[in-house]
């Protein structure tokens, strides 16, 4: 097993919540490559269930930012794939989920991203 470690200091990070996503850096352009994270708050899930039935439409996008290099989430669960099919809204999953009985996972999506943020720290064997 191999071991990493994520300096998130050096990303450039886009919290998407009520507001809808806001950049912490006046003028960061869809060029630049920056990471994605959810307000953990109601607003902050209603985003990132449209945001996941969004990417698995094919649009990985932030609506006014571009795509992002690195995306801090929650693991989709099966309420997710409701509203991928349709059967609720963003809102009404929201009010189902709670941050804290959601799991986060990081996608890292950017090479250079990784060369800059990401540092190997060692390895195990795992038997």
């Amino acid at each position: 097993m191999s071991i990493f470690d994520l300096d998130i200091a050096r990303v450039p990070w886009v919290t998407w919540g009520a507001e809808g996503p806001e950049t912490p850096q006046a003028g960061l352009a869809a060029e630049v490559p920056f990471g994605l994270r959810f307000e953990e708050s109601r607003q902050g899930i209603a985003a990132w269930a449209t945001y996941i039935a969004s990417c698995r439409r094919g649009n990985m996008a932030v609506p006014g930012v571009g795509e992002p290099a690195i995306v801090r989430a929650w693991i989709a669960t099966e309420e997710v794939e409701m509203l991928y099919a349709g059967f609720a809204t963003a809102d009404e999953l929201a009010e189902l989920l709670s941050p804290s009985e959601l799991v986060v996972q990081y996608c890292l999506r950017d090479q250079g991203v990784l060369d800059r943020a990401l540092t190997f720290v060692g390895a195990e064997h795992v038997s």
